[in-house]
């Protein structure tokens, strides 16, 4: 058995996966780690086995036959047992911005875009167990995460590439981003146009320290428009602020593992 993710060991896992290559595809990549798998094909299914049977984790494909990903998870949540509050991960081939926010305003807390990677699914369910929390959202995705990449290349210029240096400034920037996302927590609760412009003013700059460009537009965006939204425009201008927020999460984890190589004392690229 594969001990590089001991945490996995005798976890149970519900998949729910209409199509059986795909199921013995999963089957592989989650094999030698000592999980018990329970497949079923579809949500119906597999909201029928989580009111029999509890399960630690449960990932949904979105697109199935009789009850879809969503559905599924809608459900699920509502049930009166401990299955309503694991871990559930969707999957699905493609991923707009707008199916990101769907997916996790219904329960969700991780999508994936198939085809799935080993190394990194393996490290989402670790992440999950070792932190189960409801609020929690992760998005695992090569495309999105290309655009939010970090680029220490500026720091490194800086610093004359001194990981002390390049860790201090990881740690202001996480300590900057968890003050910036409560604020923003806060700011959407109350449909606070005004002060999510603030906290876009106030990232663009965090962000771009890092070398992160993929959020610019968007960034300016809110700052611009915040100051003269419509009051009937304001439901979309804060769905667009929502999905800042999802990005903003997966911005600050990876951080944290540029950190966490820095901290060791490396001084190579992460």
């Amino acid at each position: 058995m594969n001990s590089e993710y001991p945490i996995l060991s005798g976890k149970k896992i519900l998949l729910a996966e209409d199509m059986q290559l795909n199921q013995f595809l999963m089957g592989q990549l989650l094999a030698d780690h000592g999980l018990v798998l329970t497949f079923v094909s579809n949500g119906l299914e597999a909201v029928n086995a989580c009111k029999v049977q509890l399960f630690d984790l449960i990932v949904l494909d979105i697109r199935m036959p009789l009850l879809d990903g969503v559905g599924a998870c809608r459900a699920i949540r509502k049930l009166n047992n401990e299955n309503a509050v694991v871990p559930i991960v969707a999957m699905t081939a493609h991923m707009f911005e707008e199916e990101q926010l769907r997916f996790f305003t219904v329960g969700v807390n991780a999508a994936v875009i198939k085809p799935v990677e080993r190394d990194s699914f393996l490290k989402l369910l670790s992440h999950l167990f070792e932190s189960p929390l409801l609020d929690e959202k992760y998005l695992v995705s090569s495309e999105l995460k290309s655009s939010l990449q970090i680029d220490l290349s500026y720091l490194q210029r800086i610093g004359n590439n001194d990981p002390a240096f390049i860790k201090m400034m990881l740690d202001s920037f996480l300590e900057n981003a968890q003050l910036l996302q409560q604020r923003l927590d806060s700011a959407l609760c109350n449909s606070d146009c005004k002060l999510i412009g603030e906290i876009a003013h106030q990232l663009k700059f965090s962000l771009g320290v890092l070398g992160i460009k993929g959020l610019d537009e968007k960034l300016t965006w809110l700052q611009d428009v915040s100051s003269q939204i419509a009051s009937t425009d304001i439901d979309w201008f804060l769905e667009r602020s929502e999905r800042l927020q999802v990005k903003l999460k997966m911005i600050t984890e990876h951080a944290r593992e540029y950190q966490q190589h820095f901290q060791k004392g490396s001084t190579g690229d992460a």
